[in-house]
């Protein structure tokens, strides 16, 4: 069991980024204790790790949409039909009189 935990330490090597220099700083970590301690390093980074680590969103999260008022859409839609409805009569009856 020791063995697999050195293979997992060995396996994720520490990148020293800017943003983990930064949340050691902010943590209160001196570089002299991680000179010191190589592992204690690897266990702030592990720590690092499991705190920025990328959120996935899941696949059946929607993005929220807004509360649509379903008769005021029918109510404007039945407006409209009425108005295009009236526009088209209009246009029969004042086509049909420039013709004659």
């Amino acid at each position: 069991m020791a063995r697999r935990k050195r293979d997992k330490k060995e396996q994720t090597a520490v990148e020293m980024t800017p943003e983990f220099g930064n949340w050691l700083k902010d943590k209160g970590v001196k570089a002299r204790t991680l000179r010191k301690s190589p592992d204690k390093l690897q266990e702030y980074y592990q720590e690092w790790q499991k705190a920025n680590k990328p959120r996935r969103r899941s696949l059946l999260q929607l993005p929220k949409l807004p509360k649509i008022n379903l008769n005021a859409v029918s109510e404007r839609v039945n407006q409209i039909h009425d108005i295009l409805s009236t526009i088209s009569s209009l246009k029969e009856a004042f086509g049909k009189s420039k013709m004659e």
